[in-house]
């Protein structure tokens, strides 16, 4: 038996290398356990950071980055993660928190902002984030704005992310790249975007490219890439007119989604993936040769897929491998009648010496073309040495396919081969099972943070290591990480699952890509994983192209007493005849799934009696008439619906005990909603009338425009109301402004929010507010604070809001005042946004006690102060959902707080 081990008597290297794969949060806490854990965390090598795991009464999430940026003990930070939700921090706590990670000799830098809703500003990174010597890896996520107007300088840079940025202009994109001198991989994935022309990659060491960009703007002209030392290029989409392509050292490419020529550049590669459909011309110019092409993949999703097989056979004349990929259902209507393949005039070269290796992976057994195909490269590669044909395995039962599939391989073997030492191969999925046993928790609870691939190659390590990935309480598998000519995803996923040994399995996430395995294997992997007591599914089908076939997920896998937390994913059809049993089912995510009908959705969700939490996201479908969610138990609803489809006629929503809900999206006509202890909303895109149950909320936040009516009916007074936010995005905001303030008697805290950018066409002129016929009561007694955050000092209607708001509310004691950053060299603006300062300045307000403050971002300059003032004497979180859910807090400040304020200077020195 091996003698036991304290994680404290490990090498100290050890030691914070397992932290530094642990949530930070938890790193800390483990300064409590000795005198020599105490201050061990302040030397862990990575910082990880979620705003959404930070909501503390005691601590706000900006001290407590602070806190551990400042507490950090080596000379040298390998990463810093910064995640953001629906609580971003102040933009000037970012580039305070990245610069002093600056200062510790920075290695790796992750920003993301995964906000929700998608009205909330971008963080804008700007010419002095661009100055790191040392920094050698930059992933910059959704929501952030680059904004360059001068080249930095990051010498060391090697790998760069660009994941759903934007950019000012096209010169930001310039500057941002030339200031790193030692790149190496560059990604871009975009959308759309109105603000770039020419994506200009311009780059002597950039060795590896990939670009996923469905951005089809009129104003986006297309690409320009000059990258003499690129060696490895990946395009998934493109949809832009113009690509310009100058890389003659390029070895790999894999070319997916594209609508336009590839110039020359491509000719010189070794191994090329093609994975495009007949409308798009891929063809090189006439007389271009593909000399050094030894690897061909081509994908047969459309009905021509053949003559371009055929022109790169003429045109690969030393081609060796060639790999043919094809649908993975084979969907009956595809043996298109009357087709006519135009063969090669001449046996093309690379067959007659060269080509050694064909395979061709889901070959339709079926189909005449394919079988045509086959025929002409076994009679005509003279050098063939393996031809091997994989197919889906056939169930048993099912007689005349398999009859069908022998008929088909006996063809094939009986063909004429040019090569007398060609080794045929059919290969079918096969089954595998391995069992054995181990329990060590510590070190399972760390291999469960480490993706499966990674653990199972652990058992190499000793005889002690042999079996442990065995009892690993979470399993994860992503198709797209097990490619192999060796073993299958589904033999891989068997042979893991079925070599499971602890009794109950804490969670089991299946995620498939191109690759899709049967949806038998699915069925047989998830009720294997219920024999475990499994706790969590999530199951999500990432698959593109979309014609692939959904997984029917029906009444035969709601049947998991232990079931806690289930996640459905996109490509899924809910299809259940008859209600199940998930008694522990807690939490419950649709996610873009399908529904054979509504009696499918009623179902579902009776069959779950405890159920607390549900997300459902949704957009076009035919098959729904009314989304029923009957659920007495459910506490939190998310729903985000943009389907518009005629059929669809909208909610039936009866849950009594119902506290958050949040509406994102909703473009049905009705909408019923029963929920009398509702005590937090947020109401995004509705285009209908929400019922009574709203004025049970403590907080609301609407974010509408004038042509939804959301009012409630006559009568309905928010009693129980105490913080409204409103988004004023359209001319008639203040008329709902007024509306909520006559029927909210007892609000408290009162927030605006104006457009991000101000566009000058948006004064609306002859516009005429109508304000509330008397001073509402809530005014007269109880309304505290006013915060207008994004305040237009150019509107008039903002002018004559704020200032009716300052003379009549009684009882306010702050009045806040947000707007953007003015640029040095801007004067006018300047001198026109002081004016309207001093004219709210001059209101005689109706409150002695009124504390009026003006906030704006401070530009960036070599030396900014900063205040961390005391934040949260009173913070409650209201909605703990996922990541892109309301997390709801109420600040109010106090000048008794016992946290002293502290003045940090942080200066481009440092």
């Amino acid at each position: 038996m091996a003698e036991e081990m304290n994680i404290g008597q490990l090498d100290e290297n050890l030691i914070l290398k397992i932290l530094s794969l642990v949530p930070i949060k938890t790193v800390v806490s483990t300064s409590v356990l000795s005198k020599e854990w105490k201050s061990r965390w302040k030397s862990v090598p990575k910082l990880k950071f979620n705003s959404e795991d930070y909501q503390s009464e005691h601590q706000t999430f900006s001290e407590t980055v602070y806190k551990s940026l400042l507490s950090y003990e080596p000379e040298v930070l390998d990463s810093f993660h910064l995640s953001f939700g629906s609580d971003k921090p102040d933009a000037v706590d970012v580039v305070n928190w990245i610069k002093t990670a600056f200062a510790l000799h920075l290695r790796t830098l992750v920003l993301e902002f995964l906000i929700y809703p998608y009205e909330v500003d971008e963080f804008i990174f700007t010419s002095s984030l661009c100055t790191c010597d040392t920094l050698v890896t930059l992933k910059l996520g959704s929501l952030i704005l680059v904004d360059i107007p001068a080249p930095g300088l990051m010498k060391s840079l090697k790998t760069l992310h660009l994941i759903h940025a934007f950019y000012t202009n096209d010169e930001s994109i310039c500057n941002l790249l030339s200031g790193c001198p030692r790149l190496e991989e560059l990604v871009v994935e975009r959308s759309c975007e109105h603000s770039v022309k020419f994506f200009t990659i311009k780059v002597p060491s950039l060795q590896r490219l990939r670009i996923y960009d469905d951005n089809d703007e009129d104003e986006f002209g297309g690409y320009v890439i000059d990258t003499p030392s690129l060696k490895y290029l990946e395009i998934g989409y493109l949809g832009c007119p113009q690509f310009s392509l100058n890389a003659p050292g390029l070895v790999a490419a894999y070319i997916g989604r594209v609508s336009n020529v590839i110039s020359e550049s491509l000719v010189s590669v070794r191994r090329l993936v093609l994975n495009v459909s007949t409308s798009m011309t891929i063809y090189p110019p006439t007389g271009c040769i593909f000399c050094q092409l030894v690897y061909l993949q081509i994908y047969t999703h459309e009905p021509g897929w053949y003559d371009l097989l055929t022109w790169m056979l003429e045109h690969s004349p030393k081609l060796q491998v060639l790999n043919l990929v094809g649908k993975y259902r084979i969907n009956p209507d595809y043996h298109v009648l009357g087709w006519e393949w135009n063969k090669p005039k001449s046996v093309p070269e690379c067959l007659l010496p060269h080509l050694e290796t064909f395979v061709w992976r889901r070959y339709d057994w079926k189909g005449e073309k394919e079988e045509e195909v086959a025929t002409y490269l076994l009679n005509n590669a003279r050098g063939l040495k393996n031809a091997t044909f994989s197919t889906g395995p056939i169930e048993p039962g099912q007689l005349d396919k398999l009859k069908q599939r022998r008929r088909t391989r006996k063809k094939l073997d009986g063909v004429l081969k040019a090569s007398n030492t060609c080794h045929l191969v059919f290969n079918v999925i096969a089954e595998e099972m391995n069992i054995g046993q181990l329990d060590e928790n510590l070190i399972l609870k760390i291999l469960s943070l480490v993706p499966i691939k990674t653990v199972v190659s652990t058992s190499v390590l000793s005889k002690e290591w042999q079996f442990r990935w065995k009892s690993v309480p979470t399993l994860k598998f992503n198709s797209e990480d097990y490619q192999s000519e060796h073993q299958t995803f589904s033999e891989i996923v068997y042979k893991s699952i079925l070599s499971y040994e602890p009794e109950v399995q804490d969670s089991f996430h299946l995620s498939f890509g191109s690759d899709k395995a049967d949806a038998v294997d699915v069925v047989h992997w998830i009720k294997t994983a219920f024999a475990l007591h499994l706790r969590t599914l999530v199951l999500e089908f990432l698959i593109y192209p979309y014609e692939v076939d959904e997984f029917i997920f029906t009444s035969s896998l709601c049947t998991c007493d232990t079931l806690v937390t289930l996640k459905l994913g996109s490509l899924i059809l809910v299809d259940i005849p008859a209600p199940g049993s998930m008694k522990s089912l807690k939490t419950l995510h649709l996610i873009h799934a399908f529904y054979t009908n509504d009696e499918s959705i009623c179902n579902l969700l009776s069959g779950c009696p405890r159920l607390e939490e549900l997300v459902v996201e949704r957009s076009f479908e035919h098959s729904v008439k009314f989304f029923t969610i009957k659920v007495p138990s459910l506490q939190r609803l998310r729903i985000y619906d943009d389907n518009d489809e005629d059929e669809f006629v909208g909610y039936v929503i009866d849950t009594a005990s119902l506290k958050y809900l949040e509406i994102g999206y909703l473009g049905c006509p009705q909408f019923s909603l029963n929920a009398p202890g509702l005590v937090v909303a947020y109401i995004g895109r509705v285009s209908n009338v929400i019922s009574e149950s709203p004025v049970s909320v403590r907080r609301l936040v609407l974010n509408v425009s004038t042509l939804m009516t959301i009012y409630p009916p006559t009568g309905c007074i928010f009693y129980q109301l105490v913080y409204p936010q409103i988004y004023t995005h359209e001319p008639g905001w203040y008329d709902l402004l007024t509306w909520m303030l006559e029927h909210s008697p007892k609000l408290q805290v009162l927030k605006l929010v104006g457009k991000y950018r101000i566009n000058p066409d948006n004064h609306v002129l002859g516009w005429e507010w109508n304000k509330p016929k008397s001073v509402p009561e809530c005014l007269l007694s109880h309304l505290e604070t006013f915060v207008w955050r994004r305040y237009d000092w150019k509107g008039e209607k903002e002018e004559e809001v704020a200032t009716y708001l300052l003379k009549n509310a009684r009882g306010l004691k702050n009045a806040t005042f947000s707007t953007g950053p003015i640029e040095p060299g801007q004067l006018d603006k300047l001198k026109q946004r002081r004016r309207t300062c001093k004219k709210l300045e001059g209101v005689l307000k109706a409150s002695n006690t009124c504390h009026l403050v003006f906030n704006s971002l401070p530009c960036s300059s070599p030396r900014t102060p900063y205040i961390l003032a005391p934040r949260s004497v009173y913070a409650f979180t209201l909605l703990p959902l996922s990541r892109c859910s309301i997390k709801m807090e109420i600040f109010h400040f106090s000048q008794s707080s016992q946290l002293s304020s502290k003045l940090l200077y942080l200066s481009a020195e440092t």
